[in-house]
Parts: structure tokens; C-alpha cells; sequence
């Protein structure tokens, strides 16, 4: 097996002898290159009424929690931690591309909000996902369509119980170590203010959106459902395992 070796003060006159510090890596070592951004993208469609909204941050394997920026990148262009006005203009409205940057990120997972506010029509506050996939740095991508069965049946996405008293941003993010996850049912779910798999239209009607990102009646996204009487509730998304953010494996 070949070896590398890394010495101090090896020269011509001296090509075997080390008076310094020698340091031996075996070649079959790998050793983590960053080749792109690691980013995640996806779609999304929020059909919403003002007055909650969603975003997303960052969990590292020790469960420390950093912000993302969600990037609005089709149609309605946009960057922020915390969007909490309506993008899409019906529930047949086009989903739109999005994608959140990952660079400087260590080891970990994204988690994804959506809180309901206070007021009026609040049960138009739907969020949905669609197409989800991660960049690593290593140039790896790995794919978490809710659309593939695979996805629902290795239970790769996770949701959690619903939170109180979430009015904002850091809200969301100060509120995420107190609760609790759980595997998403591979069914047909509509479960008001925690996540679901869902295809076709929402359950209340006159919010977003009808179908998937695919204009498919059958395929299967990512959703969160508003109806329900309770204010300043929120709910988390995120994937069943931390992932190394070079290679993308599970940590």
C-alpha cells in the first residue's frame, strides 16, 4: 500500500534522513475537497394571508441551530430568513424555484418552519415543498423528492409537534429545542399545523396549492396545513439524519 510522506529538512544531500517532523498518510485516505457551494434547491408555493410565515436554519450534529437565507430565484424574486407576506397569487398559481445557500455550513441537517399568525383568514397560511435536493460541497447531489417513494417509505423527512407561541424568526429558532420529531405517515395526509406528504389540492379551500410542482394530481409534496383555530403556532421540517457536507453521506 503506497504512502505518502510529509517531511521537514529532506534534501538532495540527505534523501532518506528526517531531522524534523515526519507526518505518514495512508493513499487510500480521502481527503475532503470543497469543488461547488453546497446549496439546497427545490420549489415551493405559499399561498398565504400575511400574517405568519416560513423560513428555514441551519441544525449542526450537536444540535446548535445558525441562520439560512431562502432565496426566492423564479418569477418572484426574493432573499430573506423569514417570508410573511404571499408569494403565489391563487392556489393554481405556479410553484416557484428556490434555493438556500450552504456555504460555511458544518456537518448537519436544514430545518424548515412555517408558524400561523394571528387574525383573519389565517387558515390560508399553507406552505408547500416540492423537489428537494442538496448540493454538497463535494460536487455530490442527493435527492429528498417526496414525489420518490423511496423517500416516504425510508422515512427520510421528518416532522415535528406543533409549538406555541412562535411570533417571528428567532421565535422559530429558539422554540426548535423543545420539540419534538417524528416520521411523516407515507400516506395521503392533511394533519392541520404539522407537515404532511399530500397529492391533489389542499384541505381548505382557496389555498395553495392544487397540485404538485409537477401540475400532477398523483404526485406526491411536502405541506403544511393552516386550518385550525389556534394563533402563533409552528411546526419544524427536516431530514431524518445529519449528513456530512462534502460527501453527503449520513453522519
Amino acid at each position: 500500500m503506497g504512502i505518502i510522506s510529509l517531511n521537514e529538512k529532506r534534501d538532495s544531500s540527505n534523501p532518506k534522513k528526517t531531522t524534523g517532523k515526519e507526518v505518514s498518510y495512508f493513499a487510500s485516505d480521502r481527503f475532503p475537497e470543497n469543488l461547488v457551494d453546497p446549496t439546497i434547491t427545490g420549489h415551493y408555493h405559499y399561498y398565504g394571508n400575511g400574517t405568519g410565515g416560513f423560513g428555514c436554519f441551519w441544525e449542526d450534529t450537536s444540535g446548535n441551530v445558525s441562520d439560512l437565507t431562502f432565496s426566492s430565484t423564479q418569477t418572484s424574486i426574493w432573499s430573506s430568513n423569514e417570508r410573511n407576506s404571499s408569494v403565489q397569487g391563487s392556489n393554481s398559481t405556479a410553484w416557484y424555484d428556490f434555493e438556500v445557500d450552504l456555504s460555511n455550513k458544518p456537518n448537519g441537517r436544514p430545518v424548515f418552519y412555517v408558524r400561523r399568525g394571528s387574525g383573519t383568514d389565517n387558515y390560508k397560511n399553507d406552505w408547500a415543498l416540492d423537489d428537494i435536493s442538496i448540493l454538497f460541497s463535494g460536487d455530490v447531489t442527493v435527492s429528498f423528492d417526496p414525489t420518490a417513494n423511496s423517500t416516504r417509505i425510508n422515512g427520510e423527512w421528518m416532522k415535528s409537534d406543533i409549538q406555541n407561541s412562535v411570533t417571528s424568526y428567532t421565535g422559530a429558532k429558539n422554540s426548535y429545542s423543545s420539540a419534538t420529531l417524528a416520521t411523516i405517515p407515507n400516506s395521503n395526509g392533511s394533519t392541520g399545523f404539522v407537515w404532511n406528504y399530500h397529492y391533489g389540492g389542499t384541505g381548505s379551500g382557496g389555498t395553495g396549492p392544487d397540485n404538485s410542482a409537477d401540475n400532477n394530481n398523483s404526485l406526491y409534496y411536502l405541506y403544511w396545513e393552516a386550518t385550525g383555530s389556534s394563533n402563533d403556532v409552528c411546526s419544524y421540517l427536516t431530514l431524518k439524519d445529519y449528513r456530512n457536507i462534502v460527501t453527503g453521506v449520513v453522519m
